[in-house]
């Protein structure tokens, strides 16, 4: 008898452990370093080798009054993936496109539809959706051998406020005017006792605009960028006609 040394190794020549290597039917698992070993009287034989996850590879060998050795090679399988879709919704229900999404470690973007799709093995995974202007959002979905779909509502991020304070005064006695009518996008309030009126407004450019009985009326424009910001109206009283 003479020895058959059976080498299995995948497609990058990296050892199989526990590969099944049969030998006229005669089966042996691979060792640590991806050989299995027969001691064969002179003849031919198919040497087979297989394992799960791999495809199986064979090759004939003859034994003829020596020592001999085979190497075989066994592919990895391609896993089987699943496609995930993601749909990505504002508060109202519509598509977001060029939203990012993050799933196992791939990333990309809805299209115009809200949609981003990923191949996936079966497990578990967390969808991770941002876009500027909007806050995060996370989720948590499975794949178990079919397609998966899921949607994801951004909410918008409320954006920074700061105050805007608008002081109303006489043009000539430069007092401030109590019970001056101040309106800023829409919105009117009175001023106080020292003429003066606040509002809580986010980053834009508004138009200010103040009046009160028996004054002219006046506006200026006004751009809260980042901090809080005051404004001050002066009111020319108006003039009386004398009757003729």
């Amino acid at each position: 008898e003479h020895t058959l040394t059976v080498n299995v190794v995948d497609q990058n020549g990296i050892e199989i452990e526990d590969a099944t290597v049969e030998v006229e039917g005669d089966e042996k698992a691979t060792n640590s370093a991806g050989k299995a070993r027969f001691d064969l009287v002179n003849g031919d034989y198919d040497v087979e080798a297989s394992k799960s996850g791999y495809s199986s590879d064979s090759e004939d060998v003859t034994i003829d009054g020596s020592a001999e050795s085979v190497t075989l090679t066994l592919d990895e399988d391609e896993p089987e993936t699943h496609t995930l879709t993601v749909k990505a919704e504002d508060e109202s229900e519509d598509s977001l496109n060029n939203v990012k999404v993050d799933v196992g470690g791939e990333t990309e973007r809805t299209d115009r539809l809200g949609i981003a799709s990923f191949d996936l093995e079966d497990g578990s995974y967390t969808v991770e959706a941002s876009r500027l202007g909007y806050e995060d959002e996370s989720r948590s979905v499975e794949i178990d051998g079919s397609d998966e779909s899921i949607t994801v509502e951004m909410v918008r991020e409320e954006e920074e406020k700061h105050t805007l304070t608008v002081n109303v005064k006489d043009q000539d006695s430069f007092r401030g005017l109590e019970d001056a009518l101040v309106e800023v996008e829409g919105e009117e309030k009175q001023t106080n006792s020292r003429g003066i009126a606040r509002y809580s407004l986010e980053d834009d450019r508004y138009r200010v605009d103040a009046s009160k009985d028996g004054y002219e009326s006046d506006f200026e424009y006004v751009t809260i960028d980042g901090s809080a910001e005051s404004v001050t109206l002066y009111l020319d009283q108006e003039i009386s006609e004398d009757p003729a």
